[in-house]
């Protein structure tokens, strides 16, 4: 019952939102069904849940201490990769309002792990784990709740997506960002140390010359008891060689 199409091509994308038809041919009726393409979203879904996890593993290598080895990595206890490490945490698990289906990441088959095996090289490390039959069965049957519950972005009342990209931009921020700060303070203490030993290496330069100058002096002043003690032995050498003369004569 749709009349009156008109176009140039082949191509017609203007007709149902979101719908691109390409004719094939003419003067057949036929039926056209369509249907909500899931593949895309889920692999944009596997690809954060990836990527997530491979901070996670940073986080996880770079921060644990290994007992083994009795060594520190990297960033152990260090303030900002904890504090980032702790948001990103967080934001996993934060609720989001006024989704009627959904109020969780784990609503959707997203849920935060953890390696519970002890003597697994990485125990203890956090991970998201997706059931990707679970996230299409709720993108299937509510996908404008799935839809809201990622790209909300009122004032008091965001989707997850949307406060995942606040929450990242707050890391990375190049004027403000909370790496640009850990950044500065540390690079502030990095130059207090370094002022810290220019200033042992001078003071360890001035003991240094005040040594040497202690050292020549008191070399002069043993130089000059030695020709002092020379010059009185020389003297009682004298005076017992006269002794002796006397005492032949």
């Amino acid at each position: 019952g749709v009349t009156g199409i008109h176009r140039e091509s082949n191509t017609v994308d203007d007709v149902i939102k979101g719908v691109t038809l390409t004719l094939l041919s003419s003067g057949e009726s036929g039926k056209l069904t369509v249907s909500r393409d899931t593949e895309p979203v889920i692999a944009k879904v596997e690809t954060f849940v990836e990527k997530f996890n491979n901070v996670m593993t940073f986080f996880h290598n770079s921060q644990k201490y290994d007992k083994d080895a009795k060594s520190q990595p990297t960033l152990f206890g260090d303030a900002t990769a904890t504090r980032i490490n702790s948001n990103l945490s967080r934001v996993i698990g934060n609720m989001v309002q006024d989704v009627d289906s959904l109020s969780y990441l784990s609503d959707l088959g997203i849920s935060m792990e953890r390696v519970i095996d002890k003597d697994a090289e990485d125990a203890g490390k956090r991970f998201l784990e997706l059931d990707a039959a679970k996230f299409e069965a709720a993108l299937t049957e509510n996908p404008e709740d799935v839809v809201k519950f990622f790209t909300r972005n009122e004032e008091n009342k965001k989707g997850f997506a949307t406060r995942m990209i606040d929450l990242l931009s707050s890391f990375t921020d190049p004027a403000s960002g909370l790496i640009s700060v850990g950044t500065s303070s540390l690079q502030t203490k990095i130059d207090g140390i370094d002022k810290q030993v220019i200033r042992m290496e001078d003071r360890q330069q001035s003991s240094e010359d005040r040594l040497r100058k202690q050292f020549q002096s008191l070399e002069g002043l043993v130089g000059q008891y030695k020709a002092t003690g020379d010059q009185l032995t020389a003297q009682l050498t004298g005076l017992a060689n006269l002794n002796r003369q006397a005492s032949n004569g």
